[in-house]
């Protein structure tokens, strides 16, 4: 997701703006006003509260993400042309 271009629910908005950095575990318990409150969200009830373990592996500043997806992508086809090119020794 792109932070700050998107609604969040409040709590992943906090969460990000105030203590995830990259390399950060977390735990995140969210009571409903954090979350989907009243209203719910497709198969969440109203009132849910919401419990999530993340990792942040990394953070692309928003004018960088074009070069980050060329460059996962560019990642992507060289592990696909590495597995076309490898074989099974089927005698060992």
């Amino acid at each position: 997701f792109i932070y700050g271009q998107k609604p969040l629910i409040p709590g992943w908005e906090i969460a990000f703006s105030k203590f995830l950095r990259k390399g950060t575990q977390a735990r995140m318990i969210l009571p409903s006003h954090l979350a989907f409150g009243h209203k719910g969200k497709d198969n969440l009830p109203p009132f849910v509260v919401l419990v999530f373990r993340m990792q942040v592996v990394d953070i692309i500043k928003a004018k960088d993400l074009p070069a980050y997806r060329e460059k996962m992508r560019r990642q992507q086809q060289k592990k696909k042309v590495n597995l076309k090119n490898s074989y099974i020794d089927s005698k060992n």
